[in-house]
């Protein structure tokens, strides 16, 4: 007679697994790879402790562990990735949503407070680098008028992102164009942004190979190569920046380690004369916002 494993008895022998193949967090993975496969929520994991699992259902939701152990990185396996009040959907070929960008978003929240006032006008963002949709739709969700275009380079990831904005409603708020930069833009003269906001590519391209091996054999490299010392993408952004901004605009930006200076020093000689940095919870100066208008 095959033994019944329940809930509970399988939730624990998950937890040791993930623990001894040294992940960070194994409770955790266990819950949401075991709520994935039985298509539960976390809490129903719990309310069903005692419930048997099926032989099928034991035998997915090993395969799952597996996949898991072998270095694929746990939102892929789900499919999804919890940011700020979103559930975002993420898949092979396109960039994980990070925590540490919701203090960008967070910031550039309290800084278009700033910009806009009281003038009851719609602000304009523009998104760059867009991957799943990340920072568009967390501002579209967060704010409640406001006209955002969301650019990437990456079809695939763009679908995702379109596909993130219909599930949640939002995709009326946010226009969506694939190209490079700002060249995917038309060619409207008057086309003018509040705030232009990106967390691009910054990883230094001789630190790729040193990425956790889940990021470097899973994650596009394109979505993390920023060049020789990780500041291409800036250098990009920064030299055309004042073209599409408004005059009482500003630029906001993710950063790597140790790159807020170098940043800031692009966003000086580019016509952002006031500049504010931000630390994340660890202490990192991770969030960097250049003013065209020095008295922001």
């Amino acid at each position: 007679m095959v033994s019944k494993w329940t809930l509970t008895q399988v939730l624990a022998a998950a937890k040791e697994y993930l623990a001894k193949q040294k992940l960070t967090s194994p409770q955790l993975e266990a819950e949401l790879l075991l709520a994935h496969s039985l298509e539960l929520t976390r809490v129903e994991l719990y309310t069903q402790y005692d419930r048997p699992l099926k032989q099928e259902e034991r035998e997915k939701f090993k395969r799952l562990l597996k996949e898991r152990c072998a270095g694929k990185p746990l939102q892929y396996i789900t499919g999804s990735q919890a940011f700020r009040r979103l559930n975002l959907r993420v898949g092979q070929g396109v960039f994980i949503p990070r925590p540490e960008t919701e203090l960008l978003v967070e910031k550039v929240i309290e800084e278009i407070g700033c910009v806009v006032g009281s003038s009851n006008s719609r602000p304009a963002f523009l998104d760059l680098g867009t991957g799943a949709g990340t920072i568009c739709l967390a501002l579209a969700e967060e704010l409640e008028d406001a006209d955002i275009w969301a650019v990437d380079i990456s079809e695939k990831s763009l679908a995702v992102a379109e596909a993130n904005a219909i599930a949640h409603g939002l995709d009326r708020k946010v226009t969506f164009v694939c190209g490079d930069l700002f060249s995917a833009l038309p060619v409207v003269p008057a086309m003018k942004f509040d705030a232009i906001v990106a967390n691009p590519p910054y990883i230094p391209s001789a630190q790729i190979d040193t990425l956790q091996d889940e990021v470097k054999n899973h994650e596009p490299r394109e979505a993390l190569d920023g060049g020789a010392i990780g500041t291409d993408f800036y250098r990009r952004i920064t030299e055309r920046a004042t073209e599409y901004l408004k005059d009482r605009g500003f630029i906001a930006f993710e950063v790597g380690i140790d790159q807020s200076e170098v940043v800031g020093d692009m966003l000086a000689d580019s016509g952002f004369p006031s500049i504010d940095i931000f630390e994340d919870y660890n202490g990192i100066k991770r969030v960097i916002i250049g003013h065209r208008h020095p008295n922001l």
